[in-house]
């Protein structure tokens, strides 16, 4: 298991043993938050995820949508194409590809692949005080009023990544206090907030 942590930042390497089927796509969402997300997208028709790694919780939340739903993954890639080979595999094996709209792209640079209004966004992407920063004036562009924006690496944990304190200090110091939105759950790092019916 440690010889696979290691490989898991030798990205080439990893992506050839998980096309081989002798290692699983990763995921740094823990399973209690990936169920939390997947309560609150279950009823959303276009979903959005800003950060898809392998795919993982993509493929999750992906299931829990409606038949006829749609979920748009946002990742730039920066580490390079392996990485999206999993995710893209990842989706394929889990049989979800065909509800799953991919982009490579900062979420800031996919605005205009994006439908205009959605109702559930997943913000797991950058993780610095102003990459989050971008990441939230994407989300009041786009989502909906009633609709739900969950973030990830935002509450303090036990063993958090040190990259993420630009991350929880952003959600303490600018969205946690915008009064278009509403705390609804905590669940780990993560925190889920509705926007209010004006979309203020």
């Amino acid at each position: 298991m440690k010889l696979l942590d290691r490989l898991q930042n030798r990205p080439r390497i990893f992506n050839l043993l998980h096309r081989l089927g002798l290692a699983s796509a990763r995921s740094q969402t823990s399973a209690a938050e990936r169920a939390c997300l997947c309560r609150h997208v279950a009823e959303a028709g276009v979903a959005v995820e800003i950060g898809t790694f392998m795919g993982v919780t993509a493929a999750e939340l992906a299931r829990s949508l409606r038949s006829d739903a749609v979920l748009y993954c946002v990742d730039p890639y920066l580490d390079g194409q392996a990485i999206q080979a999993i995710a893209m595999r990842h989706l394929g094996r889990k049989r979800v590809l065909g509800k799953v709209r991919m982009i490579q792209a900062t979420a800031e640079d996919a605005l205009g692949q994006l439908p205009a209004q959605v109702d559930f966004i997943f913000v797991d992407g950058d993780h610095s005080f102003e990459g989050l920063c971008k990441d939230w004036d994407v989300v009041k562009k786009l989502l909906r009023p009633g609709g739900i924006a969950a973030f990830h690496d935002v509450n303090p944990q036990p063993g958090l990544r040190v990259n993420c304190e630009g991350a929880i200090r952003c959600f303490d110091e600018v969205i946690r206090h915008d009064p278009g939105f509403r705390l609804v759950e905590t669940c780990e790092s993560l925190q889920v907030l509705v926007r209010g019916s004006h979309g203020s």
